[in-house]
């Protein structure tokens, strides 16, 4: 009964905030809504960053991006900071998207490798945003962070290219932890240049035996590491003058036999066929 008086006398005292209070109509949202991801938090110097943007599009039009230069065309951009107003400029002028095509109240998603138009190679963090720009305004996506990290190195070796006794190649193996397992890299480097050739992701790595790595007279490269308690894992690599290819993996016991499970991955090194 206490209860109920008061509610009575709350709603004669305040009659118009009362009633309104139930009919007040709820706001809505039309336009564009972005949401940006990073595959990894953080990533080692010289790695792709890849990046997923999801557009929903909350329009009754349909959103175009093309290479036309219709004023109806929405452009997508992405801006990354050092340090706040440190802005890194992107290294080329192509568009980010080429060609995409979004219905009303539909949605897709964009993934790019961002160290394709950004030069990330300063460790540290950076902080990354998506923007679009479309029929007079601009909408921004939600802030992301990633560390660009050196990694741990556990292994270095340096050969001299097959062929090419002036060209000699660093590779140095380093580990990073992310989701909760250490994962192994493969760094390629010309110190001399000072120039990078690639940084490849082998897998998880189990740090109690230590990996190898071994050249052979064609180029190949062999790197062995251990990824399971009984499992090592063979990645392969052909190094060139000026560049540096990957092959493929396999795993397989510490004798070197195949590993016993159903084999998907084959990976066959063979020196080129003489003409």
């Amino acid at each position: 009964m206490k209860s109920a008086r008061i509610l009575s006398i709350f709603s004669v005292a305040f009659p118009v905030i009362f009633f309104g209070a139930f009919f007040l109509p709820c706001p809505s949202f039309a336009g564009l809504d972005l949401r940006l991801d990073l595959e990894c938090a953080s990533i080692i110097q010289f790695e792709e960053l890849n990046a997923t943007l999801q557009i929903k599009n909350i329009t009754s039009r349909t959103l175009v991006i093309s290479r036309g230069q219709s004023t109806d065309n929405a452009v997508v951009t992405f801006v990354i900071e050092r340090k706040k107003n440190d802005v890194v400029k992107p290294v080329s002028n192509r568009l980010f998207v080429e060609s995409l095509l979004i219905k009303a109240n539909a949605q897709d998603e964009i993934k790019i490798d961002l160290s394709r138009w950004y030069n990330l190679f300063k460790t540290g963090r950076y902080i990354i945003y998506a923007n679009v720009e479309w029929q007079g305004k601009k909408y921004n996506s939600n802030e992301m962070m990633v560390d660009v990290v050196r990694g741990l190195e556990i292994l270095k070796k340096e050969y001299a290219v097959p062929g090419y006794d002036d060209k000699v190649r660093t590779f140095s193996l380093r580990y990073w932890r992310r989701k909760q397992s250490e994962f192994l890299f493969l760094r390629v480097d010309d110190d001399e240049e000072n120039m990078n050739y690639g940084v490849f992701r082998l897998g998880v790595v189990i740090r109690f035996h230590k990996p190898t790595i071994k050249i052979d007279g064609y180029g190949y490269v062999t790197v062995i590491h251990q990824s399971g308690p009984d499992r090592f894992t063979r990645s392969g690599f052909k190094v060139g003058r000026d560049n540096i290819k990957y092959i493929g993996q396999c795993d397989q016991k510490q004798d070197g036999t195949p590993y016993p499970v159903l084999q998907k991955r084959v990976l066959q090194m063979k020196p080129p066929e003489k003409k």
